[in-house]
């Protein structure tokens, strides 16, 4: 008799286990993995939202062990940050977005999963607008485009983040856009270093924007998003000439032209009226 329920026991178990696996191999699984990359911040994206179901994520490089990100287990979004496992950015990288049941906390390999495309942050990050300013020299005839690389999301021990240089080092260059403000001409400054003085007619006004490159690349990737232009002064113009200090002297000028004109005038119609009440007190002549 301790047989036969045993027997049965062990049927039951494996036909509900059967019956898990099925019922699990039949959750949506993730579609249209994508991966978003700016300055080696990286962001996994997926379709569809999770309906009665939820996503874990696991990532591995061909150098590293498959790993779970805490804050993308048993998930509802389509969407999880990646970027604290892709340091060595030469490595090559896939995931898995895994469909598990809503509720339970077993794992089991049987979950349906998707795998993302392959994933080198060195070859596909996108590099961001960097930072820069104008210096122009005493002559105006030069301006010094000073150029700060984009920040990553890594840091060092002090708390400090890492600059992108840092992981392209000598293959990280600019495109450096110049023209004159009152004209469309746009000329290319090419360098692989952070400054660079470009000539300019004395007299005129430049515009400058920046764009990062990578020369290795040969795809859509090789450039990387365009600063907004950045303008010196107007140097034909009274305060770009003469500065704020004769403005002022200016202005102060003004201010006495104008208390002069009036105490004049003031003073010549106080005269009329004395003139004119001196004639009315006069006696008449004698006809």
């Amino acid at each position: 008799m301790d047989l036969y329920v045993v027997v049965v026991l062990t049927l039951c178990s494996l036909i509900s286990e059967k019956r898990w696996v099925v019922s699990s191999t039949k959750l949506p699984t993730a579609d249209n993995l994508t991966w978003s990359s700016i300055n080696l911040k990286t962001i996994l994206e997926w379709q569809p939202a999770p309906t009665g179901f939820t996503y874990t994520v696991e990532i591995s490089g061909k150098l590293t062990n498959w790993k779970k990100n805490p804050p993308c287990i048993k998930t509802k979004n389509t969407e999880c940050d990646l970027t604290r496992f892709l340091q060595d950015v030469k490595d090559t990288f896939y995931a898995h977005v895994i469909s598990e049941p809503e509720g339970t906390n077993e794992e089991a390999e049987e979950y349906p999963y998707k795998v993302s495309p392959a994933f080198t942050p060195y070859n596909q990050t996108i590099i961001g607008q960097p930072d820069f300013t104008l210096k122009e020299n005493e002559a105006k005839t030069k301006v010094k485009v000073m150029i700060k690389d984009p920040d990553t999301p890594y840091r060092y021990d002090n708390k400090t983040f890492r600059s992108i240089r840092e992981f392209f080092n000598g293959n990280l260059a600019y495109h450096i856009y110049y023209w004159k403000a009152t004209s469309t001409g746009k000329k290319t400054e090419n360098t692989n270093t952070n400054e660079v003085e470009i000539n300019i007619e004395k007299g005129e006004s430049y515009c400058f924007s920046v764009q990062p490159v990578i020369p290795s690349r040969k795809d859509q990737t090789r450039l990387g998003h365009v600063t907004p232009p950045k303008c010196t002064p107007s140097q034909g113009s009274f305060l770009a000439d003469y500065g704020p200090a004769l403005l002022i002297i200016v202005i102060i000028a003004v201010v006495l032209s104008i208390i002069i004109t009036v105490s004049i005038c003031v003073a010549c119609k106080c005269k009329k009226s004395a003139e004119e009440k001196k004639t009315e007190n006069m006696p008449l002549k004698d006809v």
